[in-house]
């Protein structure tokens, strides 16, 4: 052993530490520039002031960083330094060799010698094949009763055979007898043509006289008031379009921010004129006034 590795080895970590930082020309100052180490933690290690140090997980840091800077072993580093701080070596465990693989042990995962699909169709061709045998068996061919089936399901009835089902259904059936018109003497017709013009000028059943219909761009809530004097209060929304009926007049009343299209009977009338917070429709006497 020569006298430099005994000297090593009797000095202690620290004094080892500022040993070889003094022999490569380092102060602390510029350990700590490389390490990023305080120099209060440096000169900490370099004394072997162990109550001044943070904890060993990061002494641990230190002295390896601290090592590979001077270009040492880091591991021999800690080894000294978990010996002389009393902090007990972690043993690391042996590398187990890979555990090789049976010959005789049966792969599992092996996928199966046929697919789902293939022992599917080996069925279906299994039952095609009996039923192809059945029918030769027994003599009947089930293509061809399909397809007789199918064809007849598709072919319309034509027309001659329409014609001949009439006839029979038809036949035996007496004819209606012809009403024969007997002309009726003057007198007479000419009282019947009389009252035939008289009841044609009757006039059809009571119409509506006003149709009203609103398509609302705004919503809110109406007032209608129709012939006999009902009243209803309404709900309308925008976009929808409303219409009511009636013979003798109709009230409306909408509220002022309404706006839309009022149609009467068919024709485009405008918006009444907002009064008192409100827009009322009178007819016929609006109508009357234009």
């Amino acid at each position: 052993m020569s006298l430099e590795n005994s000297m090593e080895e009797t000095a202690s970590l620290g004094a080892h530490i500022r040993s070889q930082r003094e022999q490569k020309g380092l102060s602390l100052e510029e350990i700590a520039e490389l390490t990023k180490i305080s120099p209060r933690v440096l000169a900490a290690i370099e004394n072997d002031d162990y109550d001044k140090m943070p904890a060993d997980a990061f002494c641990r840091g230190f002295y390896s960083m601290y090592a590979n800077t001077l270009k040492l072993d880091p591991e021999a580093i800690l080894a000294r330094y978990q010996e002389a701080r009393g902090v007990p070596v972690k043993k690391k465990h042996p590398t187990r060799p890979p555990v090789r693989k049976s010959a005789t042990t049966p792969n599992y995962a092996e996928p199966a010698a046929f697919s789902p699909a293939f022992v599917i169709s080996m069925i279906l061709g299994v039952i095609a094949f009996l039923l192809i045998c059945a029918g030769l068996y027994l003599g009947w061919n089930p293509g061809t009763y399909l397809g007789e089936t199918i064809q007849t399901l598709k072919t319309p009835q034509s027309t001659e055979q329409f014609q001949a089902t009439s006839e029979e259904e038809t036949e035996g059936v007496a004819a209606e007898p012809a009403i024969v018109e007997t002309p009726l003497p003057g007198p007479i017709a000419e009282t019947l043509s009389e009252q035939d013009a008289e009841i044609n000028a009757i006039p059809e059943s009571d119409s509506s006289s006003y149709t009203l219909q609103i398509t609302f761009d705004t919503s809110g809530t109406l007032q209608i008031t129709l012939d006999d004097g009902f009243t209803e209060n309404r709900h309308f929304m925008a976009g929808e379009t409303m219409e009511w009926l009636a013979n003798e007049a109709i009230t409306l009343s909408l509220p002022e921010e309404t706006t839309g299209t009022i149609l009467l009977n068919g024709v485009a009338v405008p918006l009444p004129e907002a009064e008192e917070g409100k827009r009322s429709l009178h007819l016929p006497e609006d109508l009357l006034d234009q």
